[in-house]
């Protein structure tokens, strides 16, 4: 699969190389066959069992797991850039985590979270008086203004997902 990808990240934008989905979906699966043939014989044997409940099953993986989840991956490579398409892999990775992870203890004393709460009030007060001092001052605020804001703010949010979220 990773190869895959790789080959996909490096085939998009090079209009030589664009074809339809579905035709890129069977060099895909061909390639995956012949991997998979060559892997099957390094163990030992290529045959497979010849019964209808093996058909069965490869008509099932091969139709509905591999060529629609192909489908979907193509219809995300074209909709969205390849970063994108990448990052969402490990969001569903999460999802499928428990909430709390085992050797983990998610409480936060009183004391904790009211020092939380403080800094992020500091914080907010001088990420505010550097927004009115900007606007005070007319025009667009510096690139080291603008970056502190910025800064002042991830930092904000960090604390403030701490706070709905603690993991310690």
């Amino acid at each position: 699969m990773l190869a895959f990808a790789l080959a996909s990240g490096l085939r998009r934008g090079r209009t030589s190389l664009q074809m339809p989905v579905h035709q890129s979906l069977c060099i895909h699966m061909l390639t995956g066959a012949v991997l998979i043939g060559a892997c099957a014989l390094l163990q030992g044997s290529i045959l497979s069992p010849l019964s209808r409940k093996f058909a069965i099953g490869m008509v099932c993986l091969v139709l509905i797991a591999t060529f629609l989840t192909y489908a979907i991956y193509y219809t995300m490579l074209r909709v969205y850039p390849v970063a994108k398409v990448s990052a969402a892999a490990p969001w569903v990775f999460q999802a499928l985590e428990p909430i709390e992870p085992y050797g983990y203890s998610c409480s936060m004393t009183h004391d904790e979270k009211t020092s939380l709460q403080e800094l992020s009030r500091s914080l907010r007060k001088e990420q505010s008086a550097l927004l009115l001092t900007a606007a005070r001052a007319g025009g667009v605020p510096s690139n080291s203004t603008i970056q502190r804001v910025a800064y002042l703010e991830l930092n904000i949010a960090a604390i403030e997902n701490t706070i709905t979220d603690p993991v310690s």
